[in-house]
């Protein structure tokens, strides 16, 4: 359970979004992702399913990036820009933004990094792979059940997961829509840090992790997928 600190730093949140005069809650369409900004220090579990990397500007031997709209140097992502992220028993309630993209080739998936900082409660997060149905998140590719979020309000530390080698290959075909989708805990408030890149995209909204609408973020939470091109 959140201790006393932990309620004194959110209400300090949601004052400070209240006197930047910041959503509280979910946007119509066409509009940028409901975000958060606040210059919060917090101290990193470690985790079974992510480790940290200074960014992602040198590609991996063997991988070609499927998709990726991170930056370079430190200014990977947006240390304080971001897209609000949170579970049932934080004070904002629930409120998923998934981030969507579309493979120019067919690839197997092997490895992701995104930028996810955490603001009050439990740490980590799930992270979920999916399919495209209907413009929203569909079936669920690949799950990472236990990812460590990084310091909010520092750059440039990236979560990165992997597809296991034991795991069966995990194919995205081109053309197809695909999903990122940051599920967390109870008591959990987490950002998805914004991209530097300008880059813009198709998103999604949900206040009970079920039921989406329809985006599209002026501005994306920053990640890339990289992977393997199959013949």
């Amino acid at each position: 359970m959140p201790n006393k600190l932990s309620f004194t730093r959110v209400v300090l949140c949601l004052t400070l979004l209240a006197l930047m005069g910041l959503p509280t809650r979910g946007l119509a369409s066409q509009q940028p992702c409901d975000r958060f900004a606040l210059n919060n220090q917090a101290v990193v579990m470690e985790s079974p399913d992510a480790d940290s990397s200074a960014g992602a500007s040198v590609l991996p031997t063997g991988l070609a990036k499927i998709y990726s709209n991170l930056g370079t140097g430190n200014n990977v992502y947006s240390s304080f820009a971001a897209c609000n992220e949170s579970g049932s028993g934080s004070p904002h309630g629930i409120e998923f933004q998934p981030m969507a993209f579309t493979p120019n080739a067919d690839y197997s998936v092997k490895r992701i990094d995104l930028a996810v900082s955490w603001i009050y409660g439990n740490n980590d997060y799930i992270l979920t792979l999916r399919a495209d149905n209907g413009g929203v998140p569909g079936a669920i590719l690949m799950k990472w059940p236990h990812v460590a979020a990084a310091n909010y309000g520092t750059c440039c530390a990236l979560e990165t997961v992997r597809v296991p080698r034991t795991h069966k290959p995990v194919l995205l075909q081109k053309g197809k829509q695909y999903w990122l989708v940051v599920n967390l805990r109870e008591y959990a408030w987490l950002v998805w840090n914004l991209n530097t890149t300008n880059t813009s995209g198709k998103g999604a909204l949900s206040h009970d992790g079920k039921k989406w609408i329809k985006m599209t973020f002026n501005t994306n939470g920053a990640f890339d997928v990289l992977g393997v091109r199959q013949p």
